[in-house]
């Protein structure tokens, strides 16, 4: 004689059994999942088929490999390119001719060019963060370059401004408006340097 089954038993073995076809179901939809996204261009993001010897395959044609190679090799030549730039200049001119660069480390004809373009700074707020105003021996441009400026000034009479704005300089003391104001790291460098003086 067989064992009397309940009706008890049998909802719960098929509810066992909608769980196992639900599991099956989710692995399904997985892989199919999967397979899309094998299918699916590193580049512009489509869909495409591959045949059976494109197992490797990542993009959908041969602009898209060559787009997605360029994106990713792009910001490497910039700084290879940067980097060769930098040396040739050095290997031209040498080091003592050359201002370096405190952020980045390179060297540069006329550094105020290169640290609004390059650092997003304006040269004032580079001369006052790394204390330029207070040391005469460190500059922004090279000291042929210096000369040469200093002598177009002098030939072509801008040096006569100078005269001109003696009224808007700044004096010790002075605190009017129009004048150059001093930032808080230059205030705090000059305290130290007249105490290291003193």
């Amino acid at each position: 004689m067989g064992a009397k089954i309940t009706q008890k038993e049998i909802e719960m073995s098929i509810g066992c059994l909608d769980g196992q076809i639900k599991n099956i179901e989710n692995l399904m939809n997985d892989i199919i999942e999967e397979k899309e996204e094998k299918n699916k261009c590193l580049f512009c993001e489509e869909i495409f088929e591959r045949g059976p010897k494109d197992n490797n395959k990542k993009f959908c044609s041969r602009a898209c490999g060559d787009k997605y190679r360029y994106e990713h090799r792009k910001e490497y030549m910039r700084k290879y390119q940067r980097d060769a730039l930098n040396k040739r200049i050095v290997t031209k001119y040498g080091k003592e001719n050359l201002v370096q660069c405190l952020i980045c480390g390179k060297y540069y004809r006329q550094l105020g060019t290169h640290i609004v373009q390059r650092h997003g700074m304006t040269a004032l707020e580079y001369r006052e963060y790394f204390g330029f105003d207070l040391y005469e021996t460190r500059h922004t441009l090279a000291p042929d370059l210096r000369e040469l400026y200093g002598e177009q000034a002098l030939e072509n009479g801008t040096y006569k401004n100078l005269e001109k704005g003696e009224k808007t300089r700044y004096k010790k003391g002075d605190k009017g408006l129009g004048k150059y104001h001093r930032s808080k790291e230059t205030m705090a460098r000059l305290k130290t340097k007249d105490k290291s003086n003193v």
